[in-house]
């Protein structure tokens, strides 16, 4: 390219494909920088997803303040009140307001004068607030493709009706002008010329530090009064979602006195200014506009005494009643004329026929360009239309940009009025910097009467325009303006303080403590026996070994997975490449914290051990064999009743773990549960009792590196937004299953079934409605809410408390052959807070130790427990629940060393001795809360916020597992609910 890329600025410049600027007109080949959406074309990394846009929002935290306020305030908005002193929270709040509401935006982050975030965003799974108010008049056409057949046929372009989506709701819109193609497009225009602005700003001028979000559109979208900003659609109507206490600042291209948006240089402002003072070109019109020599060439005199206009046919009107550029280029046609020359020389350069919405109006409409009393007229370029002594200014969709262009040509603007103004606008004064109208034609003829009997009073005009341009519309007039509004913003908003460490910092510093206990303990590891154990294959693996049967299972960019036989043991490797949020490193903390535990359970993997690169991270883990469920989901012998089954198992799975450590798998999805076609019969303990299930496909879960559990007295969690919500992973694996099973025709009596199911969900404020009575709404319902956006951001309002259980008695009632209960009373599960940080290692030592050591072994695994007891008042009792706490430990050992260990254990004496020798101390019953730590509302644990939810609550290990063990000690029986007691004992 004629001109090189620019020097990296911002945090995601290096996936720019071109630079924001050449020098000479070049021929552009758009590429695809952003993986995750293929069709994704912009020059500027855009993020797609929330997900996207918390991976690159920087988290440092301002250290130096700026000095001055800036002076004379730029714009009033600047201080609206809900722009003041600012938290973390109010700019992840403004960010959903952008993406849920308007698709589109920009987000720009300076820290200490550096900048570090210019990313535009447009939300792939945006869905608006406004289709059920979208209909076409009956009266014009019978439906949207009707119209857009119309449009297509007087534009000259193909009509396809395939390329105009379905649904309405996935439309996006600029007020009341819409966007319905399909596939959509995605297009950066002006994202390049602001960012090339604010990079020069940031070179040129000492920025305070900032966090604001850019609206690159022509329409201001956030309304001081809290109503709706698309007034087309919503009139006067109150916020529907969105409504917040504070604002993070939205600076924008136009605002209104309604608006909060803080106005700044448009991209077309710049466009002119760059290439006037160092010969800027920017894509893809490259579009070189006269120097001011050429405007300055033309005399007073020698401009034609005529208002010119010439434009493309936007606006929100389609008629000549409601559209001024139709009602001028109508009047224009009529020829009238004064004693000199014509009044107006006016026309429309190019039909734009897209479909919009008037305020006035009920119906999405159009232009009807056979009914219009004129044609198209050719273009003038600015040059040309300074050869008139009267420009006529007339708004489009908004303000129009050219504006600031026309102030330096020298002629007079009669301005037509409009509610939303460009950013120096209110500094322009009427009858000195401009001719006002007040939008009539009749007043327009007047005003041009008067300009003609003025002539010398309307040249003063013009020369009062140029002047004002000269003075605030140059390249730096700009960069003052926005130097004194980030200044002033400063003082509005104060210094936004991002938490020291976020969840990802301290998942990576528990992996770094569990990781580095293991490996202590297996380097220094005697060769097992050859019984060995999962915990004893550890150690070999962890050494020099031979793996037999290797293949290559799976293999892309991105993961490999590969099979291999040791000692007999069929396992498999994983291999990923490492990601934003370290979600390899996370599945191994949260399988070695918790997973292998319940793998016990053959619905959980076992996770032997890691290797870690720079770029990668290997994990090898037991092999499943199977197919995923997705497969079998879309396979020939899919079987719902068989699905249900393997529904009912994975409740009581989930369940179980939510009772032992709080978990949450957070992206169980039928690609990532593994099933088996082997009918099994397993056997679950529950709060009801035990129960056992029959299924024929046994469910496995996999992946967990998005999910939540605890830890040491910690929530540690993956996946942002985090919302606490117990039945996520059911609600996540049985919409996107019952989608996929609806993709094929199914039965009567499987869609009745299924309506059953759903059921289950109604009555919910989440489900919005409270039944499903037929496989349509069952269906509008899934397509909306089957996506893993979608469960991860709405929140479930509803169903929050609601747990696995729940679903499973539920299901139970449907498959009742499927499930056994028997009399057996189920022991009170031992949460894996209350077993020692090192069970995993201590049960590892029992298959390398001597005979002669069992003693060491067994005390200091006492030792360990009595330092966390709480006083109790039934010694006996407390006795026999401890060693119940061991229960896992003596079967391993009576299954190693054929002998039971415990045969000849007087409970009373042990407790004794352990009493005198390690003195207990107390738990304050004040701390037995059973209330979740984490509130049902989102949390950003990858930005958590000081303010809001100061983080000055640090876990203490000793007294989370004092607190769980003084809770499982005094249980009465096992129908108290562990995942409130665990969640409770936690801190965030």
């Amino acid at each position: 390219m004629s001109s090189k890329m620019a020097s990296q600025v911002f945090s995601t410049d290096r996936f720019q494909t071109y630079p924001d600027y050449a020098l000479r007109a070049e021929t552009l080949v758009k590429k695809n920088n952003n993986p995750r959406y293929k069709f994704f074309r912009q020059n500027h990394f855009t993020a797609g997803d929330e997900d996207q846009f918390l991976e690159w929002w920087d988290r440092s935290t301002p250290r130096v303040a700026p000095r001055g306020d800036g002076g004379v305030l730029v714009h009033p908005n600047v201080r609206w009140s809900r722009y003041q002193k600012l938290c973390v929270d109010d700019v992840i709040h403004t960010y959903h307001y952008i993406a849920d509401k308007f698709k589109k935006g920009i987000f720009f982050k300076v820290v200490d004068g550096v900048g570090k975030t210019y990313l535009p965003f447009s939300k792939v799974a945006y869905t608006n607030e406004w289709a059920d108010r979208v209909r076409t008049n009956p009266r014009r056409f019978r439906s949207v493709e009707e119209m857009v057949a119309y449009t297509c046929s007087v534009e000259k372009r193909e009509f396809v009706e395939s390329r105009i989506h379905k649904n309405t709701r996935a439309w996006y819109g600029n007020n009341g002008l819409v966007r319905f193609e399909f596939p959509i497009s995605e297009g950066d225009s002006g994202v390049g010329m602001i960012r090339d602005m604010l990079a020069t700003l940031l070179r040129e001028r000492s920025i305070p530090s900032c966090e604001v979000f850019l609206n690159k559109r022509d329409f201001p979208i956030l309304k001081k009064d809290g109503t709706e900003s698309y007034d087309s659609f919503f009139g006067n109507t109150p916020l529907l979602s969105h409504r917040y206490n504070r604002y993070c600042p939205i600076l924008g291209m136009t605002t209104s006195c309604h608006h909060a948006d803080i106005p700044i240089p448009t991209w077309e402002d710049w466009c002119r200014a760059a290439y006037w003072a160092d010969g800027r070109l920017f894509p893809k019109e490259y579009r070189a506009l006269p120097r001011l020599e050429a405007f300055d060439a033309i005399p007073w005199s020698a401009k034609r005494p005529t208002a010119v206009f010439r434009g493309a046919s936007t606006g929100l009107g389609t008629t000549t009643e409601n559209n001024p550029r139709l009602m001028f280029s109508a009047e224009s046609a009529g020829g009238r004329r004064h004693a000199d020359d014509l009044y107006l020389d006016a026309g429309i350069t190019r039909w734009n026929l897209r479909p919009r919405k008037h305020p006035s109006f009920s119906y999405l409409e159009t232009i009807h360009v056979e009914e219009m009393p004129f044609g198209l007229v050719e273009p003038l370029d600015p040059l040309a239309q300074a050869s008139y002594k009267y420009l006529l200014h007339l708004p489009g969709h908004s303000e129009a940009y050219r504006l600031g262009t026309e102030m330096f040509m020298g002629s007079v603007i009669l301005y037509y009025p409009c509610e939303y103004q460009v950013w120096f606008f209110q500094w322009l004064k009427p009858w000195v910097h401009y001719v006002p109208l007040v939008g009539t034609t009749e007043d327009f003829y007047d005003k041009m009467d008067w300009c003609l009997a003025n002539d010398d009073k309307c040249r003063e005009i013009a020369a009062n325009a140029r002047a004002f341009a000269e003075q605030h519309l140059t390249r730096t007039a700009m960069l003052d303006y926005l130097e004194r509004l980030f200044r002033q913003l400063y003082k509005t908003t104060g210094r936004i303080v991002h938490a020291p460490a976020s969840s990802i910092e301290h998942n990576l510093a528990a992996f770094d403590e569990v990781v580095a206990a293991e490996k202590a303990f297996l380097d220094g590891a005697p060769v097992p026996s050859d019984t060995l154990s999962r915990e004893a294959l550890a150690v070999l693996l962890n050494r020099p070994h031979e793996r037999r049967n290797r293949r290559m299972l799976r293999e892309n960019r991105a993961t490999s997975l590969e099979y291999f036989e040791f000692q007999s043991r069929p396992l498999c490797e994983k291999q990923t490449s490492r990601t934003w949020k370290h979600e390899d490193r996370f599945h191994v903390l949260c399988a070695l914290s918790c997973v292998n535990a319940l793998a016990v359970l053959p619905n959980f993997v076992y996770t032997y051990g890691h290797r870690v690169t720079d770029t990668t991270v290997a994990v090898v883990m037991d092999f499943v064999p199977g197919r995923s469920m997705d497969e079998y989901l879309r396979s020939a012998d899919m079987s719902l009743g068989d699905v249900l089954d393997a529904f009912l198992c994975l409740s009581l799975a989930l369940e179980t773990a939510q009772q032992r450590c709080g978990f949450l798998h957070m992206d169980l999805f039928p690609w990532n549960v593994i099933v088996r076609s082997e009918r099994q019969t397993v056997a679950y303990d529950t709060r009801d009792g035990r129960v056992r299930v029959s299924s024929a496909l046994l469910p496995v879960m996999i992946d967990y590196g998005k999910s939540c559990f605890l830890r040491e007295g910690r929530i540690h969690t993956n996946t942002c937004p985090f919302r606490y919500c117990r039945l996520q992973d059911i609600m996540s694996l049985v919409f996107s299953s019952f989608w996929i099973i609806l993709e094929s025709r199914i039965s009567d009596k499987d869609t009745r079934t299924l309506v059953r199911v759903m059921n289950f969900f109604a009555g919910s404020e989440y489900t919005r409605c409270t039944a499903f009575h037929n496989i349509f709404q069952v269906k509008s319902f899934l397509k909306k809410h089957k996506k893993f956006s979608s469960m991860m951001s709405e929140p479930k309002t509803g169903l929050e408390d609601r747990s696995p259980l729940e679903f499973f008695r539920f299901l139970r009632t449907l498959r009742s052959d499927s499930v056994d209960a028997d009399d057996t009373v189920a022991p009170i599960p031992i949460p894996l807070a209350v077993l020692p940080t090192d069970y995993r290692l201590a049960a590892l030592a029992l298959d390398t130790i001597p005979p002669d050591a069992d003693a060491i072994v067994f005390r200091s695994a006492w030792i360990m427990l009595e330092n966390l007891l709480a006083g109790t008042e039934n010694a006996d009792d407390a006795a026999i629940r401890r060693l119940a706490v061991f229960r896992m430990l003596e079967r391993l050992r009576e299954r190693i060393r054929g002998e039971k260990v415990w045969e000849n254990l007087d409970p009373d004496t042990l407790l004794a001795q352990l009493r005198n020798a390690f003195p207990i101390d107390a738990v304050a019953a004040s701390d037995t809360t059973t209330e979740p730590a984490v509130p049902f509302y989102p949390l950003y644990p990858t930005h958590p916020c000081p303010s809001c939810r100061p983080d000055t609550a640090v876990p203490d290990p000793k007294r989370f597992r004092r607190l769980c063990l003084r809770r499982w000690l005094d249980s009465s029986d096992s129908t108290t609910d562990w995942f409130l007691v665990l969640n409770g004992a936690c801190v965030c």
